[in-house]
């Protein structure tokens, strides 16, 4: 059996001279957390360490140390701040953020992510409304992927704050849209007299696997009409109610008309909450129109084909009139 001596290298025997060289055969293995160091060459040491993260990363001599470092960090360059918005003249600001990487910066600069986008609407029993209107319908709703995968879609239905109904919760390949029954309050419809406006709002929110978000509103609005119309018949009390029709859904009692007339009074019926009215008629004001003095301006209660009861005023021209008429009413 044959036997080997195993001096240390310490040994003075061992020491290699200063030009000649050391050939190293095999895996050479340096376990020690200071890692091995090398002379630069001015009497100076340089450690060379590998420890810590390592995965993607070089060998690069920074700061009298050779040790891993990110691949942007090599052949003297610097680490790119992900979290420096640019502000160069002529290029939008953007700001990549996330992890300090080459290759998030080209994503986020250069490929940025295209969040989803989302749509939501009334589908059925219309969006705009007389009051006293209560019936129900459906919303419309979709989701659309651009970058990344859908991975939820939410829709407010009962016009509550917040998303009460999930349609999807998990990542989908395509897109998503479909249909909801929607419901609201029921004094909304069916407000106090006087009111000149209700609405209630609906929502749906998507929102992708790179947590880009894309919210879409839709609304159900109530109001009252207001009709302007012309008669051969002087109407002084509610028996004018049922001349009332093709009215016009306001919040307001100003609006600017043209018409022609043919030995006709001039008549315009509107909520009395909106105001008393002032008339100008072909640039000109008139106080004998609308004028609870002369009796050209006096209050109805109407109901109106819904059910909703209000009081309206009447308002009138003075006598009546042929020709063509610009009215402005305010």
């Amino acid at each position: 059996m044959a036997f080997f001596s195993r001096p240390n290298l310490e040994d003075l025997q061992f020491k290699q001279t200063p030009g000649s060289v050391l050939s190293l055969s095999g895996m050479t293995r340096i376990r020690t957390w200071s890692g091995l160091t090398l002379s630069d060459g001015v009497g100076g040491d340089i450690p060379v360490t590998a420890t810590g993260a390592t995965d993607g990363y070089v060998l690069t001599y920074t700061s009298g140390l050779i040790s891993l470092q990110a691949s942007s960090a090599s052949g003297g360059t610097t680490i790119f701040d992900t979290h420096r918005p640019t502000t160069r003249s002529g290029v939008p600001v953007v700001n990549v953020s996330g992890a300090c990487t080459i290759n998030n910066f080209l994503e986020g600069y250069f490929f940025p992510a295209v969040g989803p986008s989302s749509s939501i609407s009334v589908a059925s029993g219309g969006a705009s409304r007389q009051f006293g209107d209560a019936g129900y319908g459906n919303l419309n709703y979709s989701a659309t992927r651009e970058t990344n995968q859908i991975c939820l879609v939410a829709v407010n239905d009962n016009a509550v704050a917040g998303y009460n109904n999930i349609i999807l919760s998990s990542p989908i390949v395509g897109n998503c849209s479909g249909t909801v029954a929607y419901t609201y309050p029921g004094s909304c419809p069916i407000p106090p007299t006087g009111t000149s406006q209700t609405t209630v709002s609906y929502g749906v929110c998507v929102k992708d696997t790179s947590q880009c978000t894309s919210i879409s509103s839709a609304s159900i609005t109530w109001r009252n009409q207001r009709f302007a119309f012309q008669s051969t018949t002087l109407y002084t009390d509610a028996s004018i109610v049922p001349a009332l029709s093709g009215g016009e859904l306001s919040t307001t009692k100003a609006k600017t008309i043209t018409l022609t007339f043919n030995n006709q009074f001039f008549y315009y019926v509107y909520p009395s909450s909106f105001g008393t009215p002032s008339f100008t008629v072909n640039g000109l004001p008139n106080n004998a129109w609308g004028n609870a003095g002369t009796g050209t301006l006096f209050k109805i209660n109407y109901t109106n084909t819904n059910g909703y009861l209000n009081q309206y005023y009447v308002a009138r021209s003075d006598s009546r009139i042929t020709g063509t008429y610009n009215i402005a009413i305010s």
